[in-house]
């Protein structure tokens, strides 16, 4: 087989494979052996069918199929002797005719990883915020704390909701042109940052607490250029109303908690968990610009099907949060296309990071053991409440062990990019954004 390579870009090639006739013989032979061993003609014995017989029959197909074999192996077998790093499946560009006494030949298109090369690494600038937990930050999350353990009592005495209410629903109609149906909702009266629609709060605030196929009517905001404004009519039927009791600050409610036996002990373990918080955010901001830093230190060309692949993952990450607020992205009228288009230079970023992280851990021969492995399921089999075994178990079976094996490595390389670099602790540049202590 004889190969020819064209370097079209950093990150694409063009192989001109010319395949000799013995090959090719060969493996039309096989075909038409095969064949006959199988096909039943008036006349004929199976496997005594005559080969100008088959061919005339049959010889379109077998031409297809040896030439897709012929196509498959040839390609592999040039990648493997010439170190072709492919990223996508290759283009055909020109595939000639099976001929009798002739060589096979085509051309086609593979895109590649571009080799990397750092050139700078060590003394990379970055900064890291300092971080301090105000009184009034601990103050908040206590408070947030004492909602979290709010009681929600049956409604006595009166027969309208109130502000402070929560209510389950039940809505049926259209918001905007999407029609929705949802048996069972959650609505907060006294919270508006979790109403499921704006305005939804305040329609249902002074309705009678059995109201049945109550018509309500919201104008809904533009949210963005992807959300457009748009009018909601609904019918709600209220399933259930319920009296908010929120507790009150003092020792009781602490030990309540389970956390603490005095309210000042309380405020003392929420202000350790917004410092760690508020490190944590710290340290992934810092490591975050460090990573852009190392990406304008040391540009290299990325494929774009690498790219692609980049786009449908961080559309696959938007998908799954909004389903898990139980929106559905390709269901809001979102301009797919143009979404794929505002991703594109931030998911190229992402995919160059990724390569460089991964060139620095080569260089350096760092590598993931089993016991870093395991300690981190274990770490993440706390956090869901389940047995090291179960989620290693789960992992295992859905195949995401090895994504494991290859982020924590990505973290090892960007440890040792942090190790190197030059960090400034710089004073926070506003009001630290609310974090509520599991966050």
């Amino acid at each position: 087989m004889h190969v020819e390579i064209e370097e079209l870009s950093p990150v694409e090639k063009k192989l001109a494979i010319e395949i000799p006739w013995e090959e090719v013989r060969v493996k039309l032979d096989r075909a038409y052996k095969e064949l006959s061993a199988q096909v039943q003609m008036p006349g004929f014995r199976r496997g005594k069918v005559p080969r100008a017989l088959l061919e005339q029959r049959f010889g379109k197909h077998v031409k297809s199929e040896v030439t897709k074999e012929l196509v498959q192996e040839s390609l592999v077998q040039a990648a493997e002797e010439h170190k072709i790093d492919a990223v996508a499946e290759p283009r055909i560009e020109s595939l000639a005719e099976l001929k009798a006494g002739e060589g096979f030949r085509y051309s086609a298109r593979i895109e590649v990883r571009a080799p990397v090369v750092l050139q700078t690494v060590d003394g990379l600038p970055a900064k890291r915020v300092k971080t301090h937990v105000s009184d009034d930050e601990v103050e908040k999350a206590l408070e947030r704390k004492r909602v979290q353990h709010t009681e929600y009592r049956p409604i006595e005495g009166r027969t309208q909701t109130a502000a402070s209410d929560a209510l389950i629903i039940a809505v049926k109609g259209k918001v905007g042109d999407r029609a929705i149906d949802r048996p069972e909702t959650h609505v907060d009266l006294g919270d508006t940052r979790l109403e499921p629609l704006p305005g939804l709060a305040a329609a249902l605030t002074g309705v009678a607490i059995d109201a049945k196929d109550l018509a309500v009517t919201l104008e809904i905001p533009a949210q963005g250029e992807e959300q457009p404004a748009r009018t909601a009519e609904l019918s709600i039927s209220i399933k259930d109303a319920r009296e908010k009791v929120v507790p009150t600050l003092d020792d009781e409610f602490a030990k309540d908690t389970g956390e603490a036996d005095t309210l000042d002990e309380l405020r003392g373990k929420l202000r350790a968990q917004l410092e760690k918080v508020a490190h944590d955010r710290a340290e992934r901001e810092m490591r975050e610009g460090l990573l852009k830093e190392l990406i304008a230190k040391n540009p290299i060309d990325v494929a774009p099907a690498l790219v692609e692949r980049g786009i449908d993952s961080q559309l696959q990450r938007a998908k799954l949060s909004l389903a898990m607020q139980g929106v559905d992205l390709e269901q809001t009228g979102v301009d797919l296309a143009g979404m794929r288009e505002r991703l594109r230079a931030g998911a190229a970023d992402e995919i160059r990071g990724q390569l460089l992280l991964e060139a620095l851990a080569d260089e350096h021969k760092l590598e993931v053991t089993d016991a870093d492995v395991d300690a981190k399921v274990a770490e993440v089999a706390h956090a869901q409440g389940k047995r090291a075994s179960k989620v290693k178990g789960e992992m295992l079976k859905e195949g995401s062990l090895d994504s494991l094996r290859w982020r924590l490595r990505q973290e090892k390389a960007l440890d040792l990019l942090a190790s190197r670099a030059t960090i400034e602790e710089v004073e926070p540049s506003a009001e630290p954004e609310e974090k509520a202590p599991n966050e």
